[in-house]
């Protein structure tokens, strides 16, 4: 709600909500308000509302900062990143113009709502439930496979072929995070593990972090 307001405060020019209305009903009421540049700022993360710019309603449609990749979409004229993020000597691979800012497409007011964070030393593996640095090759330790997305874009047969490389790697670990995750999710994917023949702790589960803790982190 504090996020709406700050927006209503902004927009001098009105501000409109749309949900509850349909892709056509969205699209007719932006194409009547004359919006010249319509911006989605999901992309495919989730909670998109892409049907609406499949009618096409502004002259010029944009994704920017929640998606980095390219959309595949006729639909979606340019894309608002970086260098780092999308690599210009990839363009070909995009079906959008690259618009890249300089250095960062990204833009956080970290020093407003944190101050000067001060770095906190590397978490202790052990206190996250990981195993040590792999010393040798005597299974003591294990390398750490991570991946912080949301789970709900894990698909069958990636985690089959995750579960694979920890039976082939011994002492190795997949870390995921608990975000979006719903405990019985999480149950189910252990017992998942458990009966590929896995044993306790090698798919482990953290909560994540207060923002102040994950940017001082950094």
């Amino acid at each position: 709600q504090s996020f709406q307001d700050t927006l209503r405060k902004h927009c001098v020019g009105g501000y409109v909500h749309m949900r509850g209305h349909s892709a056509a009903e969205a699209a007719q009421l932006i194409n009547e308000l004359g919006v010249h540049v319509l911006v989605n700022l999901n992309g495919w993360a989730g909670e998109d509302r892409l049907d609406v710019f499949t009618h096409r309603p502004a002259p010029l449609q944009i994704n920017a900062l929640g998606y980095a990749g390219t959309s595949c979409c006729t639909f979606i004229d340019s894309l608002l990143s970086d260098a780092v993020s999308t690599p210009p000597e990839l363009r070909r691979q995009y079906s959008e113009a690259l618009l890249l800012l300089p250095p960062s497409h990204h833009v956080l007011p970290h020093k407003k709502l944190y101050g000067e964070s001060q770095a906190t030393p590397p978490y202790p593996r052990e206190l996250l439930g990981l195993p040590p640095p792999q010393q040798d090759l005597s299974g003591r330790g294990g390398p750490v496979m991570a991946c912080f997305n949301r789970v709900k874009k894990l698909d069958g047969k990636t985690w089959t072929t995750w579960l694979e490389i920890l039976s082939a790697v011994p002492g190795a670990v997949l870390w995921l995070v608990r975000l979006a995750l719903s405990p019985e999710t999480e149950q189910r994917l252990l017992e998942n593990a458990r009966a590929a023949g896995l044993g306790e702790r090698r798919v482990v589960f953290t909560d994540t972090l207060a923002s102040s803790e994950h940017i001082a982190a950094k």
